[in-house]
C-alpha cells in the first residue's frame, strides 16, 4: 500500500493509504482531467476570428468529456474501503496531538513579561479548541465501544464530502496555534483566518453527518440517529463555547 499525499504544510503532512493499482487509476483519471482543463485554458479568451459555432460545439464536447472524467474520479473514490478514510482522519488526529504540545509547553514556561502573559492566556484558551477538534476526528476514525459509527454506514458520496470538509483541519489548527506566538495578541492584529477556517470546516462536517442521520433509519435501533445527533450537538456546544472563550480572552487581555 502506498501513500497519496493531500495538501501539505511544512509541519503537517497527512496521507491516505491506497493500493498501487488505485494510485495508477487515479493518476490516469487526473491526467485526463488536466488535459481537458488545459483545453479550456488554450481556448479562452476566445478570439473574434474563430467561428463561434465551431467553438461552441468543441467546448460542448469538452464539457461532456470533463464530466466523464469527474464521474470516473468519483467512481474510483467509491471503491476505497471505509478503513482508508478512517486511517486518514486518524492520522490527522495524530497531527493535532503534535500541535497540542506547543500551547501546553508554553504554559509550563515562566512568563517573562506582560506580553508573554498574554500569550499564555491565549494558549490556555486554545487548548480546548485543539482537543475538541481532535476528538471530532478521533470519533470519526475509531470505533466507540461496540457501537457502529455513522461513518461506517455512509455511502461513498458522504465520505468524499467529509474528506473535502476536513482536508485542511490539521493545517488550520496548526496555523491557529502558531498565530498566537507569531502575531501581536491584539484583537485588531491577531490573524483570525485559521480559527475562522476551522469553524467553517466544523460547520460543513456536521451538516454532512447530520444530513446523513436525518435520512438514515435503523430498523433494529430506532434511537440510533437521535443518539448520535445528541452526541454531535453536545460536541458542537462545547466547541462553540471554547471558541467564544478564546475570543473573549483575546479582547480581555487588551482592554
Amino acid at each position: 500500500m502506498g501513500p497519496i499525499h493531500v495538501p501539505n504544510h511544512e509541519n503537517a503532512s497527512i496521507t491516505m493509504e491506497l493500493s498501487a493499482s488505485q494510485q495508477e487509476t487515479f493518476l490516469q483519471v487526473f491526467n485526463e482531467l488536466g488535459r481537458h482543463l488545459c483545453l479550456y485554458y488554450i481556448r479562452l479568451p476566445i478570439s473574434e476570428a474563430k467561428n463561434d459555432v465551431e467553438i461552441a460545439s468543441t467546448l460542448r464536447s469538452n464539457v461532456q468529456n470533463l464530466g466523464q472524467c469527474i464521474d470516473e474520479a468519483i467512481e474510483q473514490f467509491s471503491r476505497i474501503d471505509t478503513r482508508a478514510y478512517k486511517s486518514w482522519w486518524h492520522a490527522m488526529a495524530n497531527e493535532m496531538e503534535e500541535t497540542l504540545r506547543q500551547p501546553v509547553q508554553t504554559l509550563h514556561q515562566e512568563a517573562s513579561g506582560p506580553e508573554a502573559e498574554k500569550v499564555q492566556h491565549l494558549c490556555r484558551e486554545s487548548i480546548p479548541i485543539v482537543k475538541l477538534t481532535r476528538l471530532l476526528l478521533n470519533k470519526m476514525s475509531r470505533p466507540t465501544n461496540s457501537e457502529v459509527h455513522p461513518i461506517s454506514l455512509m455511502e461513498p458520496r458522504n465520505l468524499i464530502a467529509l474528506t473535502h470538509s476536513t482536508r485542511m483541519l490539521a493545517i488550520d489548527l496548526h496555523d491557529f496555534v502558531e498565530s498566537i506566538h507569531i502575531f501581536d495578541p491584539h484583537p485588531d492584529l491577531f490573524n483570525q483566518e485559521p480559527v475562522e477556517n476551522i469553524e467553517e470546516a466544523v460547520e460543513e462536517t456536521l451538516q454532512i453527518i447530520n444530513g446523513f442521520l436525518d435520512e438514515y433509519s435503523d430498523p433494529n435501533d430506532e434511537n440510533f440517529s437521535n443518539r448520535w445527533k445528541e452526541w454531535y450537538e453536545r460536541w458542537r456546544d462545547a466547541f462553540d463555547l471554547a471558541v467564544e472563550r478564546f475570543q473573549a480572552t483575546l479582547v480581555a487581555i487588551n482592554s
